[in-house]
Parts: structure tokens; sequence; C-alpha cells
């Protein structure tokens, strides 16, 4: 009987270590789901079969939804971290010299319901949402005030004109004092890291609801009105 004779380590062969398994070993893989071998070393029509290692056909948008997804958590961690306790529901005070001239000061309208809307001419969401807001305070009540801050890096003629084109009848104008080259003191304040961003506050001045995203029918805002008169 001849003894058996070890065999050296031989390292895998790196075009075939992507493979499905056998059929009756389970559930398949991600990787090779047509049934195929998914090498390292794939024809094109593999490739189109398969996707790309780490980047298949879907990933860019995936990837795309996680990125986005990441930004508005920070973002709504940051609008809702970080302050003391105590005011972590107060809405900070501000004033802003509106288009037709008059200031907008925050603390005239204790008792009421106030939306903030942040806004910028440049951006499509506000654009879309605009009508929805105009319709929103028209049916919003006496009790409700609507105000819109637009963004300090707007140009003063397209922040006015994009104001005229939707006809806004409620306050508006834009926050260019304070804060840094980019953010106005009330962007700041409120820390809004993008636009559109809606902050609803009740009567007794604290912040009610923060909704980050456009909506294009009034109906979808009114009943966030509702609960903060509550």
């Amino acid at each position: 009987m001849s003894a058996d004779v070890p065999q050296p380590d031989v390292p895998p062969d790196t075009r075939t270590v992507f493979t499905d398994p056998p059929t009756a070993s389970g559930p398949r893989s991600l990787v090779g789901i047509s049934g195929k071998p998914m090498t390292l070393a794939d024809t094109e029509e593999d490739l189109r079969a398969h996707g790309r290692i780490g980047y298949g056909r879907k990933s860019p948008w995936i990837l795309g939804g996680i990125v986005v997804l990441v930004v508005l958590a920070i973002g709504l961690a940051n609008v809702l971290g970080n302050r003391d306790s105590d005011d972590a529901d107060v809405a900070p005070a501000f004033e802003m010299t509106l288009f037709d001239g008059g200031t907008f000061r925050l603390a005239d309208h204790r008792g009421k319901v106030v939306v903030i809307n942040f806004w910028a001419s440049w951006c499509e969401p506000c654009r879309d949402e605009m009508p929805a807001l105009q319709a929103a305070s028209d049916l919003a009540g006496a009790d409700v005030v609507f105000v819109g801050v637009g963004a300090k890096t707007d140009r003063e003629d397209e922040a006015r004109a994009f104001a005229a084109e939707f006809g806004i009848t409620y306050p508006i104008g834009r926050d260019t004092e304070g804060g840094d080259r980019v953010n106005g003191a009330i962007q700041t304040a409120y820390r809004v890291f993008a636009f559109p961003a809606t902050y609803i506050v009740d009567p007794d001045g604290d912040i009610a609801t923060v909704l980050l995203t456009p909506f294009d029918d009034p109906a979808d805002l009114l009943p966030y009105i509702d609960a903060a008169r509550d």
C-alpha cells in the first residue's frame, strides 16, 4: 500500500471563485442568479446577465437612494438634536425684511399657528409646491400665518420674480442678515440643510412639525396645521 503523498497548497482559480451553489444546496447566491458561474473574467454577455461584481445594473440607483436617506437622517438629527432639553421645541425668534418693505417678526404672531417655509428660486421642488402653499394659506383660516423665508444665496431679482410668478400673498422675503456666506441667520437658527423645508409652529411658540419633503396638494399640509392648533 502506498502512502498518500501530500499535495502542495494551490490557490483557487480566481476566475471561478464566484459560482452558484448546487441547486440542492439551498438558496441561490445573489451573484450568478442566472444559473451560470459568475467569474472575474465574464464576457459582456455575462455581465449583462449578472451585473458587474459590486456594481450591478441597479446599484447606482440603490446607492443613490442610500445616500439620500443618510443625508436626510443626518439633517433631521441636526434639526432635532444638539439643543438644550428645556428649549428643544421652542421656535427660534427672528425678524425678516419682506419684499413689500415690511418686517415679519415671529414674536408678533404668538397665539397663532405659524407656517415657516424655507425656499429658493432655483429649487425645483420649491417651485412644485408653491401653488399648494399659497392655496393652503388661503384655506387655513385667520388663526394661521404663513411666511416664506428665501435663501441667502438667491439673487434678489430672481427671488422676487419667483414670488410674483406664483402670486404669493402671504409675507415673503429673503434671509439675508447674519449667519455665514451661505446661510442666513434664520436658516442657521432652524438648522435648515436643504430646500424646501417647512416648520409649523404652534400657538405657544413651539415647533409642532418639521416637513422636509415637498407636497403638491394643500390637503397634505392642513392636517399638520390642525394638529398644531390642539
